[in-house]
């Protein structure tokens, strides 16, 4: 696979349940993946409830890094920005 290729709509998806399956994520937007060779590095937001303590986000977006990178072999980084949610909750 070449730099700059455009990933899998699949692994696209795969990416953003995984996240929103982290209890406490309630939201992810601006998903980006950017292939060097045959692996991927993927940097994406996260939102989270907007009282949430700085510390407890922190501690939230490494769950999601390590889940991300543990279930998806070609996913070697996740850099992550926190957010602050303020739309409605996803049933």
């Amino acid at each position: 696979m070449l730099m700059g290729s455009v990933p899998d709509t699949g692994l696209i998806s795969q990416i953003t349940n995984l996240a929103l399956d982290v209890d406490g994520v309630k939201g992810v937007h601006s998903l980006k993946i950017h292939y060097v060779g045959v692996v991927a590095n993927v940097q994406m937001h996260i939102e989270v409830d907007k009282d949430m303590f700085i510390i407890d986000a922190d501690r939230l977006a490494h769950k999601v890094q390590a889940k991300v990178v543990s279930e998806l072999d070609e996913v070697v980084s996740v850099l992550i920005h926190v957010c602050p949610f303020r739309g409605e909750d996803r049933a």
